[in-house]
């Protein structure tokens, strides 16, 4: 007699598990009734990709504008002269003189842009030559 009621009160494994299959389908169901088709999904990049590709091109444009108004203004501000043509090499330079003597000894020569007095990294003391940047009176 036992036998008989140990079998009829266990429930068989099949039932559980078609029943929670059966939970999962509804649940998968639920999430894909969320989601847009595919082709939305496509549609949608597509369109924010192509205002974004509009956005940056404007902005390149911009840019350009920006570069080539920079360009001329450089092209203005800059001389045709390279610094190296400017600058005039100064031998035996006493140790005591300034840049300000420097500048006012050449300042007939044009406008002095620089006075570079070359000194000894380890004394601080001047080696005996310079450097002027003479932008000349042509």
């Amino acid at each position: 007699m036992t036998e008989e009621n140990d079998a009829t009160t266990i429930p068989p494994p099949e039932s559980e598990a078609s029943s929670s299959k059966t939970e999962t389908t509804v649940v998968e169901d639920d999430a894909q009734k969320d989601q847009p088709d595919g082709d939305d999904v496509e549609d949608t990049n597509l369109e924010d990709l192509e205002a974004e590709m509009k956005k940056l091109e404007e902005e390149e444009r911009k840019l350009a504008a920006q570069e080539a108004a920079l360009d001329q203004a450089m092209e203005k501000t800059q001389s045709n002269v390279p610094v190296d043509e400017k600058s005039v090499y100064i031998g035996n330079v006493d140790y005591s003189t300034k840049p300000e003597q420097l500048k006012n000894h050449f300042k007939s020569c044009g406008s002095i842009e620089r006075v570079t007095i070359l000194v000894n990294k380890y004394t601080g003391r001047p080696k005996g030559f310079a450097y002027v940047d003479i932008r000349l009176f042509l």
